[in-house]
C-alpha cells in the first residue's frame, strides 16, 4: 500500500511479480561410442547438461531414434543411417538446441577402395561382393554352416573338415604383386599344434593361393603369414592370436615388406621380402592351396585391397567391427 498525501488516503498497489526464469538450452559434451556403422542402429549415450524436457536429437541433421532422456545429464538413443563422414550431434529442448560439432563418425569399408568385400550375412545375401566389383564368393559342395550370431549378425561356421569358399579370378585379381592387404574377422574354435620350428607346412589356412602363394594360417603359435613367389623365395611372420574369441587379422605387403597385425596390437617388425612374383593361382578361403587342411572356426567378414592398408584405415576397420558386432578388438 502507498499513502497519497494529496488525497490523504491509502492506495492499494498490486504486488510485484518476478520475470519467469529463463530455461537453459541443452549442452552436449560427448557421445559414446563416437564411431559407428554408417548403416546406423548403433546404441549411443549422450552426456551433457540441461537435458530435462529435451524433445529430440540428431546426427548431422538426421533424427536419432529410440530417444530417451534418462536424467538431466544423460540421454540414450540409436543412430540413423548416414553416409561415410563426421557429423555434429544436436539435442533440442525447451530452451533451445545444443550442438557438439564434429563429434560422431559414421563409417564402413565402402569408404575405402576394396577389391573384394564379403560378409557372411546369412539373413541377407551371404558372401556377395559389397565392393561393387561383383566378385561373389562361391560356397563349395561342403559349404560352411550358419554360426552363432554375434550382435545379431550370422557368421559362417567352418567345421575344420572340408568347408571352404572360393573367389573368382586369381589372387592377382585382388592383390596385385606391387601391394596388397587382406583382413579377416575370425573366431578360431580350435587350432592344430605348431608343425615344428622351421617347417613351411601350414596346417590350417584362412586364405591360400596355388601359384606363387600367399598363406594365412593358424597354429598354436598364433596367426602366420607365409608368401612365396614360385622361385623358391619365401617368408614367414607369426603374431599371437588366441582361440575362443573374435580377432581382426590384417596381412599386408607394400611392395618390399610383409607385415601382420592382430586387433589393436601394433604391427611387429616387418619382414623384408622384395618384389613378389605374379600370384596366379585359385583363391580359397578356409583351406590351404591343395585342400589338405581346413579352418575350424567362424568367419564374419573378409576384405581385400590392392594397396597396403594404412594405420588410420586399420584403426577405422577395427572400430567398425567393434560397433557392428559388439566387440572390443
Amino acid at each position: 500500500m502507498l499513502w497519497e498525501r494529496k488525497t490523504r488516503r491509502l492506495l492499494m498497489v498490486p504486488p510485484r511479480t518476478s520475470a519467469a526464469a529463463a530455461v537453459a538450452a541443452p549442452t552436449v559434451s560427448s557421445i559414446t561410442p563416437d564411431f559407428g556403422d554408417r548403416a546406423g542402429s548403433v546404441a549411443v549415450t549422450l552426456s551433457g547438461t540441461d537435458f530435462t524436457g529435451a524433445t529430440g536429437g540428431a546426427i548431422g541433421g538426421t533424427a536419432l531414434t529410440s530417444f530417451v532422456v534418462v536424467n538431466d545429464t544423460t540421454i540414450t538413443a540409436v543412430t540413423p543411417a548416414k553416409a561415410n563422414g563426421t557429423y555434429d550431434v544436436t539435442v533440442t529442448g525447451p530452451g533451445g538446441t545444443g550442438t557438439l560439432a564434429g563429434c560422431y563418425t559414421a563409417w564402413d569399408p565402402s569408404a575405402l577402395t576394396t577389391t573384394g568385400w564379403w560378409r557372411a550375412d546369412y539373413a541377407g545375401s551371404p558372401w556377395s561382393d559389397e565392393s561393387g566389383n561383383a566378385r561373389h564368393l562361391t560356397e563349395a559342395t561342403n559349404a560352411p554352416s550358419v554360426g552363432t550370431a554375434v550382435n545379431g549378425w550370422d557368421p559362417a561356421d567352418f567345421d575344420g573338415t572340408n568347408d571352404l569358399l572360393t573367389a573368382p579370378g586369381t589372387l592377382d585379381t585382388y592383390a596385385n604383386s606391387g601391394s596388397w592387404s587382406f583382413v579377416f574377422l575370425y573366431y578360431a574354435d580350435t587350432v592344430p599344434a605348431d608343425p615344428g620350428a622351421g617347417s613351411r607346412y601350414l596346417t590350417e589356412s584362412l586364405l591360400s593361393d596355388s601359384g606363387a602363394y600367399l598363406h594365412i594360417a593358424l597354429t598354436d603359435s598364433g596367426v602366420t603369414l607365409e608368401a612365396a613367389d614360385g622361385i623358391g623365395a619365401s617368408s614367414t611372420l607369426t603374431r599371437a592370436c588366441s582361440t575362443g574369441a573374435y580377432h581382426m587379422i590384417v596381412a599386408k605387403y607394400d611392395g618390399a615388406d610383409l607385415n601382420l597385425g592382430v586387433d589393436a596390437t601394433a604391427y611387429g617388425t616387418p619382414e623384408a621380402y622384395g618384389a613378389l612374383g605374379a600370384l596366379t593361382g585359385t583363391v580359397k578361403i578356409g583351406t590351404n592351396w591343395d585342400g589338405s587342411a581346413f579352418v575350424d572356426g567362424r568367419m564374419a567378414e573378409v576384405l581385400a585391397f590392392d594397396t597396403a592398408l594404412s594405420d588410420a584405415n586399420r584403426t577405422n576397420l577395427r572400430k567398425y567391427f567393434n560397433t557392428r558386432y559388439g566387440l572390443s578388438l
